[in-house]
Parts: C-alpha cells; sequence; structure tokens
C-alpha cells in the first residue's frame, strides 16, 4: 500500500501542475475527489499499520519530554550563567586590589631599600664622628699635659704616639671624607689626592668609600690605618720596631688580600670565632697593643 502510494506521488504532483497551468487538465471536481482517495488510502494504512503510528507517538512523546528537560535545564543554566557573570566580575576587581596591593608592595620595599641605605651613611657618619671626638680629646689631653708641666718633652711617651698617630698616621674615614668633600664642592670626578690615597692604603678612593658605605666594617679599617702607620710614623721606623714592623706589614698584607678577595656578604665572618682572619688580626692587635 505503502510503495503504491508513493508509486503514483510524481502523477499527482504533475495533476497539480496541471491544475494551475494547464488549462486541458482534470476538473477542480476531480482533483478534490482525488485528494479524498488519498486520505482514504492514508487512513487505511493506518488501521493496517498501527505500529508505524505507535512508533510516531512514542517519538512524538519523548519529543515533548526531550523539550521539558530542555526547558528546565535552560531555567537552571541562566542562574549558573548569572553567576558565572558575576563571579568573573569579582575576580576582575580582585586581580585590579592585587594589582594594586603589588604596587604598593613595591613602593614600600623601594622605600626599605632607601632607608636601609640611609641608615647605613648615617651609622657611618656615627662611627666617623665617634672616632672625630677619640681622636679631639687625645689631642687635647696632650696640650693640657704640655700647659701642666711646661715641657712637651715631659709628656708621656704613649700619649705623643697617639697624638702623633692622629696627626700625621693612618685615618681611612676621614681620608675618604676630605676628598668627597672636595668632590662636592669641585663638582669634579677627579682629585689630586686619588693617587696617594691608593698608594698608602694599598685600595682606590671609591673602593675605600663603598667599604665605608655598606660594611663600615671596624677590623679591616683598623688593619688598613696600620698599614699607613707602619710606613710613615717614627715610632714603627726606629731600628728598635724593625722586626715588629715587618711581622705587622705581613699581617695587613693578608689580611687586605683575603679580605678583598672574598664576597661581600662573607666579609663579616672572616673575622668571627672560627674565621680565618680571626688569629691574623688577634696577631696584629697584639703587636700594636693600645698604640693606636
Amino acid at each position: 500500500m505503502e510503495a503504491k502510494l508513493y508509486e503514483n506521488t510524481p502523477k499527482r504532483m504533475m495533476e497539480d501542475d496541471s491544475l494551475f497551468g494547464n488549462a486541458a487538465g482534470l476538473g477542480l471536481f476531480q482533483r478534490l475527489s482525488n485528494l479524498e482517495s488519498e486520505v482514504k488510502e492514508i487512513k487505511g494504512m493506518q488501521t493496517h499499520s498501527p505500529s508505524t503510528y505507535c512508533r510516531s507517538n512514542l517519538f512524538e512523546e519523548r519529543a515533548v519530554l526531550s523539550e521539558s528537560r530542555v526547558t528546565t535545564l535552560r531555567g537552571k543554566a541562566d542562574p549558573l550563567q548569572e553567576n558565572a557573570g558575576l563571579l568573573e566580575r569579582k575576580a576582575g576587581l580582585l586581580e585590579g586590589k592585587a594589582d594594586l596591593l603589588q604596587g604598593k608592595a613595591d613602593l614600600l620595599e623601594a622605600e626599605t631599600a632607601a632607608l636601609k641605605k640611609k641608615n647605613k651613611g648615617l651609622s657611618t657618619e656615627v662611627q666617623i664622628l665617634g672616632a672625630y671626638e677619640r681622636e679631639i680629646l687625645i689631642i687635647r689631653r696632650a696640650v693640657l699635659e704640655d700647659w701642666r708641666t711646661g715641657n712637651s718633652g715631659a709628656r708621656p711617651a704613649q700619649l705623643t704616639i697617639q697624638r702623633n698617630n692622629i696627626a700625621h698616621g693612618g685615618d681611612i674615614a676621614a681620608d675618604v671624607e676630605v676628598i668627597r668633600r672636595d668632590l662636592e664642592m669641585s663638582s669634579s670626578l677627579f682629585s689630586f689626592f686619588f693617587d696617594p690615597f691608593k698608594q698608602h692604603y694599598g685600595i682606590s678612593f671609591q673602593t675605600a668609600r663603598e667599604l665605608l658605605e655598606q660594611e663600615c666594617e671596624e677590623h679591616i679599617i683598623h688593619t688598613l690605618n696600620t698599614k699607613v702607620n707602619i710606613e710613615v710614623l717614627q715610632h714603627w721606623l726606629s731600628p728598635a720596631r724593625e722586626r715588629d714592623q715587618q711581622e705587622l706589614k705581613r699581617l695587613t698584607d693578608l689580611i687586605t688580600r683575603i679580605f678583598f678577595s672574598t664576597e661581600v656578604g662573607k666579609r663579616s665572618s672572616l673575622f668571627k670565632l672560627g674565621g680565618v682572619l680571626r688569629g691574623p688580626y688577634q696577631q696584629l692587635s697584639s703587636l700594636v697593643g693600645n698604640v693606636f
């Protein structure tokens, strides 16, 4: 029956076309009769093939059910989509706050670094001022002693040595400050003091300046001052002190060589218990005694 129906389909299409485009075609009533026959045939198919229509009804029910489920899921998806948008906006705000906090953290870090650098500078200045104060007191003590006795030759030998050390010996912190101020006043990068400074202390002005600004390690400062004192002061150039002077020269060369060949961050441990320079520095201090 189904095959017959589809077999006649082209003929029906042609007859439909003749209704509108062919005046010699079948009459309108004939066509209506044909359509009624086709309807009966379809109904007959429904009668003889109920399974086909059962399956159709089942598919229709499933389609309705699927459509209902789609509607339900859409109802659930819409709030989730709104929540996703809200979370996305919150994430954007949090990201903006994170960038702001990071900017503040970077600013604080820069300010902290600047304060640390300033603190180091102030610490160096305090130490220099403290050294100046001690030196001035020694000089004034020598003057007062001269006034008391009326004879500079009667002054205690150790006081005379201390006075001469201050006036003619090494003082790397004071010498760096003198050169630094000269450079500032002249707005120049060169000083005629650079060469004699390096000749006596064994290091450049810039190296010494960085040493004072970054570390200001009193052990190496004392060593560098001693290096100069044993070469220029009469007290150490006398034949009676020649052996001590040679030993001090060996020790100062050893200490300065190891110190400046060591990484900056590891230098402070050199003079501590177990450090490689603790012994040599103790020997140096023992030879120098309370002279400086």
